[in-house]
């Protein structure tokens, strides 16, 4: 069980930020490990990660001053370890994983794709990974240009994130775990379920996510 966070928006108005942290900070009971965002810069993802809310908290807030009146996507990640040691920070997410062509993606999702060693799952797919997550695996289904939709939607696993890639940010998940999208403040905001949106006190439309469906979120 983990948390996953999301804001898009064309022009960051005030509350926007400080919606995100509420988000944050009732997502939290999903996920006691880490805890982490990634944000596009142009086309360039950055990602920074921490062991406790109340630090992302403070590097948000001043992160909220220097982008009001500007567009940001970001994704957020409170996370509960099912795969890879969580002390080690390559193994939190987001996940930040970068291809032999120098894309990149940024992952934040919460299921469960394989419960072997990386070993195991190198084997099972075929591909070496450098982290001991099993996200990715589907980071690395994006990066190669594979279908990772029908991934997604024909696995047997669980699966519901959002991601960012080549200056977008997409979401998705299947039946098996949930996803919610908030409509406010001339935005979009993601959060796991409908009661993260109430405690948050969020003031606007909530919809689940539709599963098996591409969502790209503009």
């Amino acid at each position: 069980m983990c948390g996953v966070i999301g804001y898009a928006t064309e022009k960051v108005l005030h509350g926007g930020i400080e919606m995100l942290c509420n988000l944050f900070e009732q997502s939290r009971i999903r996920g006691l490990h880490s805890c982490g965002y990634s944000f596009l810069d142009g086309k360039v993802i950055n990602t920074r990660k921490f062991f406790d809310t109340d630090e992302l908290k403070h590097s948000l807030m001043p992160f909220a001053k220097s982008h009001l009146g500007k567009p940001l996507k970001i994704i957020g990640h409170t996370r509960y370890s099912t795969s890879g040691d969580w002390e080690d920070h390559r193994n939190n997410q987001p996940l930040h994983v970068v291809g032999p062509d120098k894309h990149e993606i940024s992952l934040v999702f919460n299921g469960c794709i394989h419960m072997g060693l990386r070993t195991e799952y190198e084997q099972a797919y075929g591909k070496k990974y450098t982290t001991d997550n099993d996200g990715e695996i589907f980071c690395r289904k994006v990066l190669d240009g594979e279908d990772w939709h029908g991934f997604v939607d024909d696995g047997s696993f669980s699966f519901a994130g959002a991601f960012l890639h080549k200056g977008q940010m997409h979401a998705i998940r299947n039946r098996n775990r949930p996803l919610w999208f908030g409509y406010s403040l001339r935005a979009i905001f993601i959060a796991s379920t409908e009661d993260i949106f109430r405690r948050a006190e969020f003031d606007g439309e909530v919809e689940e996510v539709e599963p098996c469906m591409s969502h790209r979120i503009s």
